[in-house]
């Protein structure tokens, strides 16, 4: 036999002796493992009771909520006298411009209806005395002149 044998046929000698130590010490830990008492589950005390969905804590809620603040009513105010509420504005409600032929007009809410108007036209009870890009100025009924902007 060759070196290279006889230490190959050693080799495998003392791995035959490891795996026959390592089985033989095998049942000895087995049984002191299973020498440990184990513990013994509660007896069953009957079905569990239904739980009140209530009484769960909500996970997606960090701390409870707070008691509403108690309701303070304050002594009524002394009423004050009736005020007359100032009158409606009777001009026509601008709602925007439009450009026709090269002509920008004024559209005027009248009565539920949209109605276009230039400069000379007469609409809703005022006359457009000009409209330009950023209002149009009208004349009221009793002479005065206002300025009504694009909303």
């Amino acid at each position: 036999m060759t070196a290279r044998a006889r230490l190959l046929l050693l080799a495998v000698a003392l791995a035959a002796t490891a795996l026959v130590a390592q089985r033989q010490k095998s049942p000895v830990a087995a049984a002191a493992a299973t020498s440990v008492p184990r513990p013994r589950p509660a007896p069953s005390l009957g079905p569990a009771p239904p739980v009140d969905p209530a009484t769960i804590r909500d996970v997606f809620r960090f701390a409870e909520r707070a008691a509403p603040p108690p309701v303070v009513r304050a002594a009524p105010e002394p009423k004050a006298p009736a005020v007359a509420a100032a009158p409606a504005s009777e001009l026509p409600k601008l709602v925007g411009l439009v450009r026709r032929q090269g002509r920008l007009l004024a559209a005027f809410a009248v009565d539920g209806d949209v109605v276009l108007a230039g400069a000379g036209d007469a609409v809703g009870g005022v006359s457009v005395l000009e409209v330009g890009e950023d209002g149009v100025r009208v004349r009221r009924k009793d002479g005065g002149e206002e300025q009504l902007r694009v909303p």
